[in-house]
């Protein structure tokens, strides 16, 4: 187990360094046409009801999903994030694999990681907790 940890700590550390270095802030222009959406008000619901079943560290079984592939915080959905828009809002989404997402719900997602920000979402969090 401890291997696991260290594999996915490696991989937050080296993904963060690549998008420190090669990521743009740049949010599409589309963005300032819709809803704020962040983790507090949709994001860790949506997860826990669609994605952490499989995704989440603690599940009792992740049905082949990859160790290293877990959402149990807001570091971790945006380490992950252009993975997640790829696999649950494409054409032909693959995520999550059991059933079909709502249409709404994929475009709040697509909103949330698209215009949103992993600074929003902390932020968001400390409004619900005093």
């Amino acid at each position: 187990m401890r291997l696991g940890y260290n594999v996915h700590r490696w991989t937050i550390i080296w993904t963060s360094a690549f998008c420190i270095v090669g990521c743009g802030t740049e949010t599409p222009e589309w963005c300032a046409e819709e809803v704020h959406v962040t983790y507090a008000e949709f994001g860790e619901t949506f997860l826990r009801q669609h994605c952490n079943g499989c995704h989440g560290s603690e599940a009792d079984n992740r049905h082949g999903a990859p160790v290293v592939v877990s959402f149990d915080s807001i570091e971790d959905v945006w380490v992950w994030k252009d993975a997640i828009l790829r696999v649950t809002t494409s054409e032909n989404p693959s995520m999550p694999p059991a059933w079909e997402l709502d249409v709404g719900d994929t475009e709040l997602l697509q909103v949330w990681l698209e215009c949103g920000s992993e600074l929003a979402d902390q932020k968001s969090l400390r409004k619900f907790d005093p």
